[in-house]
């Protein structure tokens, strides 16, 4: 009953105004806030409301302003004749700030709307960097009716300087820009609120209600008596007097009370002492829907493979997902869209989701559900702000996370939007608790197993910020055949697999960690998702696809200073191991532990880094960024940094030299024995004596008589020229422990029982050359392979299992060893050169130098690519089937059972005086003399 007559009231406000004003507008007020004018009054009206009090100074002609008091006992009504001067050079009216106090300057302006007051006016303040338009040599009254009459935009405040005459208006107001709203440096400048931009909501408007408290304060501009704290803010939420956005509701004197304002706790803050404890009224505050938000503040969240289970009021099938998005933001009656991947179809919702276990959404591997929200003054202009997973926080990563207040979930995205302190990546809120809590990491800024979004035992939803720039510089790929990601949120073309990356590499409207690459229609799907993180049935198999995802990255910058080169570098991911200058691993590195930025001062003179000087004031080195202390992979980093102290874009270039390879020593056998071999060959077949670091090769042991005998590997271990590190790649039980370096032992071809392993060339730090040695043990007939279990690639946490012909320490009944010898081969490592990359600043910069990702290394695909699918069909690929091979052998067996026990006699009479042999290692090396590292 009491809106209905708010709003009788208001249009009788707006009749009686117009018809008095003589300027052809209408009587309205400018209202300021705890302020108290010199003049006395010529009327008091004790017991008034504001309202009343507005309603007598209208019909008074000889009223021209009016000051409200109010305590927390009585209130009073104080008309006055004082008439503020509206020229240029006005003096300026000694208003006196009292709390609690409200004064209101009738004026008569052209456009003026059917509110309580036109604009409250704060004097001395300004909204910094928001001037969409000025307007010079104005008036204050002429300002504001620009505001009110301006067509080109909605315009909610305006700064009119007294002293300047200058008049600007703008799009924004304090509210939906507080952080840049402070004290002005002219003490000539009054800032205006406008009221009339406000609409009242719709009915299916969902506006929030918050509680914050038991805190009051004297600002109520509208009160009730007999209302509900439920009903105080329907009435807040509907109510055309004002924009109402916050009220007081509980009991005083024993009746229930309601007491509406135009201002928040920013706007309460400003005014100190007006905020204190309170034993009978609640404060709460309105959280109002998209339908009040600026274009230019609506931005969406993301919830991944989820769609609205309610029916669409539009589906449309011709956009794309940026379109589509595009689209719902420009719809008022849009709330929300469920995007569906596999038909290419946009579906549009007036509803949204609120609660963080709302069962409307349903899981649903082809959808994305996207869902405005306001964001007032923050500069994204991504696809959606914030990814939201629900029920779930980070894991895995040691750190504080960092409290901050927050009483809904905008809020905390606001906040983690706006913290200074670090970029925060990640934001938790917990419904239970109203509790907001701060991250620097998120899903993808480790690659450890360990860090992931985890169950959480409160209601809490995990939110990840979508707003930042990740850094692109020197990134590792991992490529998988065969598979396709339905969740890509771009598609564009792309003349191969390349193109698609670097076009990941570019995207602005989201941070795209992976692609997805459809050779027939050479098309390329963007999209945020890692096999980390994509719904698990989203990524499924495909023929005609391949898939590839973006890790680990690297951003170098360079600063010249006048006796080092400081080497700058970020990084998307926590990086642990240690980056030094080419070659000077001992004197020029630092140690990282699990740090995305980190730096390494290079010297420019002296031995200690090695920095090249070939022309005067031009300085060159390598920077190389590793991530064991002592191997170097295909998946490390080796960058050019260079400084040039003069005008110019000359870049001197590293020349690697790498001498020619020594000869081979071959030992012999007994002829009783097959002759056993080590041999490193490319993917071809041929023999290699210098290899590109990632590399794929194929590690070969040889042996002469294949027709008696089997053979195993174990212990293969990787070393480097002095022997001072070593890697074991093959374990005692003949399985692989490094995958990603080698995978298992297999026989070369179907038929054959020579054996091979494939290696990702790699090296040690300070050392080129990269020697292999194996213990290799031979057996009558054939050895047993070994049973392992290994990661596929495909996702984090996928196993496969595989025979190798490694094996474990021989037990009771098993086959018995006949000769056990190591051999050993060695092979030179050799990194590609790559041209400097064009300097964006010609004094300094960073350019790639060696190892590309494996999609560049030459001569294959690189490890991931080769061996990320194992149901392949290549004709060239061999998988070892042992009951087939049991049932061969056995057949063979029954046919020379006679010939091979008479062997097997003479064998082991002859074992005994065999173990100088056995002991016999085959031994090949290649040097060379200058070291390369990094990739």
């Amino acid at each position: 009953m009491n809106i209905f007559f708010a709003l009788f009231f208001c249009l009788g406000i707006a009749h009686y105004a117009s018809a008095k004003c003589g300027r052809g507008g209408m009587e309205s007020f400018i209202l300021s806030t705890n302020a108290l004018p010199s003049p006395s009054s010529y009327k008091n009206i004790p017991g008034s409301t504001l309202v009343e009090c507005t309603r007598t100074c209208l019909e008074d002609d000889n009223c021209h302003s009016f000051i409200f008091l109010r305590n927390s006992n009585e209130t009073e009504c104080r008309l006055t004749t004082n008439i503020l001067s509206d020229s240029k050079k006005r003096q300026e009216q000694l208003l006196m700030p009292t709390l609690g106090t409200y004064y209101m300057e009738k004026i008569c302006l052209k456009g003026a709307c059917d509110r309580l007051f036109v604009a409250e006016s704060l004097r001395g303040m300004e909204l910094d960097g928001y001037n969409d338009r000025i307007i010079s040599n104005s008036s204050r009254l002429s300002c504001l009716e620009s505001c009110l009459n301006n067509k080109a935009f909605v315009c909610k405040s305006i700064e009119f300087d007294s002293k300047t005459g200058e008049c600007r208006l703008s799009r924004h107001d304090r509210f939906d820009r507080k952080t840049d709203f402070r004290k002005s440096l002219s003490a000539s400048m009054e800032y205006f609120d406008v009221t009339c931009p406000y609409e009242q909501p719709s009915e299916r408007s969902a506006a929030e209600i918050v509680p914050l408290g038991n805190v009051e304060h004297p600002y109520s501009l509208v009160e009730y008596e007999g209302v509900t704290a439920e009903e105080c803010g329907e009435l807040c939420v509907r109510n055309v007097l004002f924009p109402c956005r916050s009220f007081l509701s509980g009991r005083l004197e024993n009746q229930l009370y309601c007491g509406l304002t135009h201002i928040n706790r920013e706007g309460l803050v400003q005014n100190p002492g007006s905020l204190h404890l309170s034993r009978s009224l609640n404060y709460y505050e309105i959280t109002r829907s998209v339908e009040g938000c600026d274009f230019s503040d609506i931005h969406f969240e993301l919830v991944a493979g989820m769609s609205l289970g309610t029916d669409p009021y539009l589906i449309s099938s011709d956009k794309n997902p940026h379109e589509c998005l595009e689209q719902c933001k420009k719809d008022r009656r849009c709330r929300s869209v469920s995007i569906d991947y596999k038909k290419g179809s946009c579906h549009y919702h007036p509803e949204g989701i609120s609660a963080a276990a709302d069962t409307k959404l349903q899981p649903n591997g082809n959808f994305n559900y996207f869902e405005k929200i306001c964001f007032p003054g923050t500069q994204c202009k991504r696809d959606w702000s914030f990814e939201r997973i629900r029920n779930k926080e980070l894991v895995g990563i040691e750190h504080e996370k960092v409290l901050v207040e927050a009483n809904t979930k905008e809020e905390c995205q606001d906040a983690c939007l706006n913290y200074k302190s670090f970029k925060c990546l990640s934001a938790e809120f917990n419904y239970q608790l109203s509790e907001c809590r701060l991250s620097p990491y998120n899903r993808f800024s480790s690659t450890e197993k360990s860090v992931a979004v985890s169950n959480s035992r409160f209601v809490v939803d995990y939110f990840e910020n979508n707003c930042f720039e990740e850094p692109r510089g020197f990134c590792n790929t991992k490529l998988i055949k065969k598979f396709k990601h339905l969740l890509t949120e771009k598609i564009t073309t792309g003349e191969s697999i390349e193109d698609c990356r670097q076009q990941c590499y570019d995207a602005e409207e989201f941070i795209c960690r992976s692609v997805t690459y459809d050779r027939r229609f050479k098309t390329c799907g963007l999209s945020h998702h890692t096999r980390k993180s994509a719904p698990p049935e989203s990524i499924v198999r495909s023929d005609v696809h391949e898939f590839l995802e973006i890790s680990t990255c690297f951003q170098v910058s360079v600063d010249c200073r006048q006796d080092i080169m400081m080497a700058y570098v970020r990084s998307n991911a926590l990086f642990k191991g240690k980056v030094y200058a080419k070659g000077k691993p001992m004197t020029c590195s630092t140690d990282i532990s699990n740090s995305v930025e980190f730096s390494l001062p290079i010297s420019l003179n002296g031995p200690e880094c090695g920095t090249v000087s070939e022309e005067e004031g031009k300085f060159a080195n390598v920077l190389v960024i590793q991530s064991n202390d002592h191997v170097v992979t295909a998946m490390d980093k080796a960058i050019g940094i260079h400084c040039s102290y003069d005008v110019g874009n000359k870049t001197e270039e590293i020349d690697l030299n790498i001498t020619n390879p020594g000869s081979s020593d071959k030992s012999r056998g007994k002829p009783s024995l097959p002759d056993l071999s080590l041999h490193i060959v490319d993917m071809k077949g041929e023999e290699r004596e210098t290899v590109a670091l990632g590399e794929l090769l194929r590690v070969q042991v040889r042996m002469s008589d294949e027709d008696t005998y089997g053979i195993f590997v174990r212990n293969l271990v990787a070393k480097d020229g002095s022997g001072g590190n070593n890697l074991t790649l093959i374990d005692n039980t003949g399985c692989p422990v490094e995958v990603k370096m080698m995978r298992e032992v297999r026989t070369i071809e179907p038929q054959s029982k020579s054996l091979e392993g494939y290696l990702e060339a790699f090296t040690f730090t300070g050392s080129s050359m990269l020697e292999l040695e194996a213990e290799v043990e031979t057996c009558l007939e054939h050895c047993k392979p070994v049973v392992c279990q290994i990661p596929t690639g495909r996702r984090e946490d996928d196993t496969e299992t595989v025979f190798s012909f490694g094996r474990k320490k021989r037990e009771s009944g098993s086959e018995e060893v006949l000769s056990s010898v190591t051999l050993s081969r060695s092979v030179a490592i050799q990194a590609d050169d790559f041209a400097s990359v064009k300097s964006l600043v010609p004094e300094n910069y960073a350019s790639p130098v060696t190892a590309p990702s494996p999609l560049d290394i030459k001569g294959g695909n690189g490890l991931f690519h080769t061996f990320s699918a194992t149901t392949t069909n290549s004709d060239a690929s061999f998988c070892f089937d042992p009951t087939m091979f049991a049932l061969i052998a056995g057949g063979f067996f029954l046919v020379e059972v006679c010939g091979f026990s008479a062997c097997l006699i003479a064998a082991c009479r002859w074992r005994k005086n065999s173990k100088k042999m056995a002991n016999k290692k085959r031994h090949l090396s290649i040097h060379y003399e200058n070291s390369t590292e990094g990739s």
